[in-house]
């Protein structure tokens, strides 16, 4: 029995430390891949589409959820939440983008014994747009086209011991823009870790590490790289969330996002968020007041759910999303791996 525990003591404190040097690696990567790839303020970045958030819920709250990031939304948000993952989870995503841009999002999460698996499919259209020649410069006698946006994501998340959640996305993008298409593939890999402070997590995400595989016609450009580091705090049994991230985007300036939640009796959600790259979208008019923040509302019924967020973006509009999901339990699904490794002690 003590040779068990000790055994097992062992395998906690390996984990741990598998964990540690993965982290660090991961940080130190994603700082490498930042300098190279920010070098040179003049190279554009492709599939910018990749840098819009999804989900209601975590928009609303300032995109503030690398450390929070426990339910569908890891898909996108941090894969190591995929580790905490405890239900079944649909969602089906509506953005009400900037000028006349529409996008939808559907999101699946399945637990397993000592993770969870996820997958994610977006969808981006940008509207009709004129067709243009040298003959018709203004596009006035010349038809439509619809320029889109899409990409799809598997990932798998797992528990290392008690306080550490690893998980790694493999998502593959496309564009057409009026028949011409680029592609690329990329990762994302993840971490969440529980902190010795009760309820305090810190999560930390390295997001479109890849390639452009394909151009429109010849040029290729770098994904855009995104570092996340982020902390989570609960407080009164979990019914108020506080998340603060510090990003650091293709432009290689760090950004701090901040946002929370309050929970009402398990049914009535409010939310809260700022973002500071809000702050580039000023331009002193009188709507400058309310740039960068994020507001919430979500409606909980017994496993159903509707969240709602408003994100105003200054002289080009206002953005809504609008998110439905579902989250039911039963029996877990056996990871057949961890099974045979149990029988085998």
């Amino acid at each position: 029995m003590k040779k068990m525990v000790k055994k097992s003591k062992e395998l906690k404190k390996r984990g741990w430390t598998i964990g540690v040097k993965i982290f660090v690696v991961c940080f130190g990567l994603s700082m490498c891949f930042s300098v190279f790839s920010f070098a040179d303020e003049g190279v554009s970045s492709a599939f910018s589409f990749l840098k819009i958030g999804k989900g209601a819920k975590p928009v609303s709250m300032g995109e503030a959820y690398t450390a929070l990031a426990n339910d569908v939304n890891a898909v996108y948000w941090n894969p190591g939440g995929l580790g905490e993952i405890k239900k079944q989870e649909v969602m089906a995503s509506y953005l009400k983008y900037v000028v006349d841009i529409n996008s939808g999002y559907f999101g699946y999460v399945l637990p397993l014994s000592r993770g969870g698996l996820g997958i994610g499919v977006t969808y981006l259209d940008y509207g009709k747009i004129e067709s243009t020649t040298e003959e018709d410069p203004t596009g006035e006698n010349t038809a439509y086209y619809r320029p889109y946006d899409i990409s799809a994501v598997i990932g798998y998340g797992r528990k290392i011991n008690e306080k550490i959640s690893l998980g790694v996305n493999l998502k593959g993008i496309c564009e057409n823009i009026d028949g011409y298409t680029a592609q690329g593939v990329a990762i994302d890999l993840g971490m969440l870790y529980d902190l010795p402070v009760e309820d305090l997590i810190l999560g930390f995400t390295v997001k479109n590490l890849g390639v452009q595989t394909k151009a429109f016609i010849e040029e290729k450009h770098d994904l855009p790289l995104v570092c996340n580091l982020g902390l989570g705090y609960m407080l009164l049994s979990n019914s108020f969330r506080l998340g603060l991230d510090l990003s650091q985007p293709e432009e290689g300036d760090f950004g701090v996002n901040v946002g929370g939640e309050y929970i009402w009796r398990e049914m009535v959600s409010l939310r809260l968020g700022y973002k500071s790259a809000g702050e580039d979208l000023k331009t002193g008019s009188s709507k400058d007041g309310l740039t960068g923040f994020g507001i919430g509302l979500g409606v909980n019924m017994k496993v159903y759910y509707l969240d709602y967020a408003f994100v105003p973006f200054n002289e080009l509009g206002d953005t809504h999303r609008v998110s439905i999901g579902m989250k039911w339990g039963g029996a877990r699904v056996e990871d057949k791996s961890f099974r045979l490794s149990k029988e085998r002690k």
